[in-house]
């Protein structure tokens, strides 16, 4: 009984108190992300609603909810990136526009531009290959011509690295190793 009137509440409430919870609304989430799409600011706040029958109870509803509109963010973001590939191109910056037309794709692996500017650079890397590879064969004949076959077998071997396909190297390398040369009298 002492205790009773010293505190001033009852450790033993007779009826159940009320949950304390916040006494007021919580932001739009548009209030701290400026950029904040306007469909995902309405989703935040169906997903906090106080309300259980307004509010989202459904992992599923909130993915099929923001699905959409990350696919949109996504896009956007590539279709930004994609305006920088054409100068990057244009200066001769292979490296850094194929870097960045994998970073468009991985967001969007449908953007047209992206898949465009892909094509040109494999090519332009494709002929730039093969100009490399006929200066290698040229450099092989070279050193064949002045007998100097571990020469030929090194420029045929670094010829025949971008394009496996031709048949014509291994002959030429296969040659070289020999010693053997067509346009040498034995």
């Amino acid at each position: 009984v002492l205790h009773a009137r010293a505190l001033p509440l009852s450790p033993y409430p007779s009826k159940p108190r009320k949950r304390p919870g916040p006494a007021f609304d919580p932001a739009p989430v548009k209030d701290r992300i400026a950029d904040c799409p306007a469909r995902l600011d309405v989703i935040s706040l169906k997903i906090i609603e106080k309300d259980r029958r307004k509010r989202i109870e459904s992992f599923d509803t909130i993915v099929t909810e923001i699905r959409p509109i990350l696919q949109k963010l996504k896009k956007d973001a590539a279709d930004a990136l994609a305006a920088k590939v054409a100068p990057l191109i244009q200066a001769k910056k292979t490296t850094e526009a194929g870097t960045l037309i994998s970073e468009i794709l991985e967001l969007d692996p449908v953007n047209v531009v992206a898949r465009h500017w892909r094509d040109i650079l494999h090519s332009t890397k494709r002929g730039q290959e093969k100009a490399l590879s006929l200066q290698m064969v040229r450099q092989g004949n070279d050193a064949m011509n002045q007998l100097r076959f571990e020469e030929a077998v090194h420029f045929f071997e670094n010829a025949w690295d971008p394009d496996p396909s031709n048949a014509a190297f291994p002959v030429l390398i296969g040659n070289a190793r020999d010693g053997r040369w067509p346009g040498r009298c034995a």
